[in-house]
């Protein structure tokens, strides 16, 4: 027998499309980090209650399609649409200026 378990439910129109999660072991205990296609905020840090808590901006990334977090805290985004791997540090809140390669070092806007 299949069982499920319910993490947080989100508001309807508050996320669109769920490409993909992941959790940061050091973050705020319940938050999960969503990629998806809602309009403006393609990276959205979701809370339990289901309350967007954080976001990456589409004007950092355009889209984001697969998430992971590193050993050393930081969040790595895909996105498909500029063919880029993002590098970004959740605890900053404004873009960092150093890029290599095609991997870019940004930071997330922050609603905290």
């Amino acid at each position: 027998m299949t069982t499920k378990t319910t993490y947080l439910t989100y508001p309807a129109g508050q996320i669109y499309s769920t490409r993909d999660i992941a959790f940061e072991d050091n973050y705020d205990a319940g938050v999960i980090w969503v990629a998806n296609g809602y309009p403006g905020k393609p990276v959205q840090a979701i809370n339990t209650a289901g309350t967007c808590v954080d976001y990456v901006a589409s004007s950092v990334i355009p889209s984001a399609y697969g998430l992971t977090f590193d050993d050393e805290g930081y969040l790595w985004v895909s996105s498909c649409s500029d063919n880029t791997i993002y590098k970004v540090n959740v605890f900053e809140t404004a873009l960092e200026n150093s890029t290599w390669g095609s991997i870019k070092a940004i930071a997330s806007s922050s609603n905290r």
